[in-house]
C-alpha cells in the first residue's frame, strides 16, 4: 500500500501545482493531511457544503474523481481565477464553467500522474459540477466501491480552503491499480 499511497501523493501534488499555477500563476502553500483508503466519513469532513467537480476515468482503470472545495473556498477560487474586478453577480454567473475548467485541469494533472506511475493511458470524460451538502455527498457513495480520500489545506492568500480529491472504483479498478503499480 506504500507505493499506492505515494503514487496518489505524488498525483495529489501534481493537482495541487496545476491549480496554484491556474488560480494565482504560483505555487499555492498547502498541508497534505493525509491519504485515505476506505469509505468515506463525516468525521473526515469540516465543512458542511461543497463545490464539486466530478469525471470518470477509462482504461485499466475505472474511477470517478471527484474534487471537492469547501463552499466558501469556490468564491475565493473564483474571484482569483476571474481576478479582482469580478465582482458576486459575474462569479455567480461563470461559476459552473469557470469550476469545470479548473477541474478539467486540476483532474487532468491528477490523473495523468497516476497514468505515468501505471505506464497505460488514462481517459477522461469531460468534468461536472454541482453543489451538495457533505450529507448529500456521504449519502451518494456505494459503499460497494473503493474509495481514496487525499485530503489537502490549502492557503489562498489569507483564506484558508479545505480541498478534497476523491478517487472511487469498484474492487476490480482498485485491484488493477495496486497490482500495476508494484
Amino acid at each position: 500500500m506504500s507505493v499506492l499511497k505515494n503514487a496518489i501523493m505524488q498525483a495529489t501534488h501534481g493537482a495541487i501545482q496545476s491549480l496554484g499555477d491556474l488560480i494565482i500563476g504560483d505555487e499555492l502553500p498547502f498541508s497534505l493531511q493525509g491519504i485515505e483508503i476506505g469509505t468515506p466519513t463525516a468525521s473526515q469532513f469540516l465543512a458542511q457544503k461543497f463545490g464539486i467537480v466530478q469525471l470518470e476515468s477509462s482504461g485499466l482503470v475505472n474511477a470517478e474523481i471527484s474534487l471537492l472545495f469547501d463552499s466558501d473556498s469556490v468564491f475565493q477560487i473564483l474571484q482569483k481565477m476571474l481576478g479582482a474586478e469580478a465582482d458576486a453577480d459575474m462569479i455567480q454567473e461563470c461559476e459552473s464553467d469557470a469550476m469545470c475548467e479548473l477541474g478539467n485541469v486540476v483532474m487532468i494533472r491528477y490523473l495523468s500522474e497516476i497514468a505515468d506511475f501505471l505506464h497505460t493511458p488514462l481517459e477522461s470524460t469531460l468534468p461536472i459540477y454541482h453543489i451538495e451538502s457533505k450529507e448529500e455527498f456521504l449519502n451518494s457513495v456505494d459503499a460497494e466501491k473503493r474509495f481514496i480520500v487525499s485530503h489537502v489545506d490549502l492557503q489562498i492568500e489569507q483564506h484558508a480552503a479545505e480541498m478534497k480529491m476523491v478517487f472511487s472504483m469498484n474492487h476490480e479498478s482498485f485491484d488493477n491499480l495496486v497490482q500495476n503499480l508494484n
